[in-house]
């Protein structure tokens, strides 16, 4: 089920994670995910292994990468507003 991204990575940090990061020392990315029908938010870290641009502002982003219990994530995310979208499978 996707959760809601109500804060994120910069685009610096978003770019630092997939090329700075390793197998051996990965550069982790912290989410702050919308908790459905509760009013917090919970962090959710992610090793980003990939990201496509999603269109042609330079602020929006297809993501993939795995959650630290080594899920498969992907999401949507724009990295001026810090929102978007994020699926655990």
């Amino acid at each position: 089920m996707a959760q809601t991204i109500k804060g994120g990575p910069s685009k610096w940090d978003l770019m630092l994670a997939v090329f700075d990061g390793g197998a051996e020392h990965p550069r982790l990315v912290m989410f702050m995910v919308k908790i459905e029908d509760a009013p917090i938010l919970r962090s959710f870290f992610v090793r980003i292994t990939g990201v496509d641009r999603d269109d042609g502002s330079g602020e929006s982003f297809m993501f993939r990468g795995t959650a630290l219990d080594g899920r498969a994530v992907q999401g949507f995310y724009r990295t001026d507003r810090r929102t978007g979208v994020i699926e655990a499978k």
